[in-house]
């Protein structure tokens, strides 16, 4: 399959969604793309129960449940 750069260093991928993330390698003239596929993390919600903040009941929200959710949403 052959594809060409616009004047905006675009390239149409078949295939790619709008949204679609890949990793890009150059290697002697090459170009290797890896698409990343996403951890789907859990959304909780935090809720008040006398005065004080908590998570669901499905999920135990403390420090390290938080760091560990920020780092991987980093990578």
């Amino acid at each position: 399959m052959i594809v060409k750069a616009n004047a905006k260093k675009r390239v149409m991928l078949p295939g790619a969604k709008p949204g679609d993330v890949f990793d890009v390698e150059l290697d002697d003239g090459k170009i290797l793309l890896t698409k990343l596929v996403s951890a789907v993390s859990k959304l909780v919600r935090a809720r008040r129960v006398n005065g004080i903040v908590m998570g669901s009941k499905e999920v135990e929200l403390n420090s390290k449940v938080i760091v560990d959710a920020i780092r991987s949403d980093r990578k």
